[in-house]
């Protein structure tokens, strides 16, 4: 973190008039940032770590090579997992990309991260016509470009999924059907598999896939093997996870993390 950073708290940022400004600080694995919100849209990237965000109907997994665009006053909660090495950029309203009332996961290409990190590396308060003035243009000239991803789980607003989500959230590996569900909370499996369709517009299988992954990879971001995280999630033996886990992310999950 540079010099003018130590002298200035993370809500005196928001304070200052300038178009785009850096922070930079540090987590260890496990630290949680409680729900809070900022009054300027955020874009929050990790150089190491996975971080999971959490709002009241929704929850994203931030893995390397992507960041999150947070719109303004949304509360939202941080969990990390690994060593977190958290950049946050704050914007003002000229930001040259809409933001909707949701938060979006972004790719962040090579020369995006280098200007964040760069960024984060000048002094506090831009001064027109330094590097970090021209650092800046150049930023936001790349945060035009950066392309959605879908990294997000949906989550139900009705009480009975409620209780199945927040289940197979705490354990991913869980193998129940709908049909031993169905015993749980007192509803049909067809009930329950229509619910899923009609409150998070997915089925229950889809569902419970994207919470796997999302825990896939923050277990692989701790340096854990792949046939440990594929047992912690449920699958069988380590190329059936692979080879799911490769469908679903375009990648493998030993690719993801080679870089650490």
């Amino acid at each position: 973190m540079n010099l003018q950073n130590q002298h200035i708290n993370e809500s005196g940022l928001l304070e200052l008039p300038q178009a785009l400004v850096a922070w930079a600080r540090d987590y260890a694995d496990g630290e949680e940032i409680e729900l809070h919100h900022h009054s300027k849209i955020q874009l929050l990237y990790a150089s190491s770590g996975v971080m999971r965000l959490l709002t009241n109907d929704q929850a994203w997994i931030v893995p390397q090579n992507t960041a999150v665009l947070i719109p303004a006053y949304l509360d939202h909660a941080i969990l990390m997992h690994g060593n977190v090495e958290m950049r946050s950029l704050y914007l003002n309203d000229t930001a040259p990309r809409t933001i909707s009332n949701g938060i979006e996961v972004v790719a962040v290409s090579p020369l995006m991260c280098e200007l964040i990190l760069a960024l984060c590396n000048e002094p506090t308060v831009i001064q027109p016509e330094s590097r970090g003035d021209l650092l800046s243009k150049l930023l936001f000239d790349e945060l035009s470009r950066m392309e959605e991803l879908s990294l997000s789980i949906p989550m139900p607003q009705e009480f009975r999924l409620q209780k199945i989500c927040s289940l197979i959230l705490e354990d991913p590996s869980n193998q129940d059907t709908l049909e031993l569900w169905s015993e749980k909370i007192g509803a049909s499996s067809r009930t329950i598999s229509r619910l899923f369709e009609k409150d998070i517009g997915i089925s229950f299988g889809r569902w419970r896939q994207l919470v796997r992954f999302h825990h896939a990879m923050e277990g692989l971001a701790k340096g854990e093997a792949v046939k440990v995280v594929a047992a912690k999630c449920g699958y069988g033996s380590a190329s059936a996870f692979s080879y799911a886990f490769h469908k679903e992310m375009g990648v493998s999950p030993t690719s993801l993390f080679s870089d650490q």
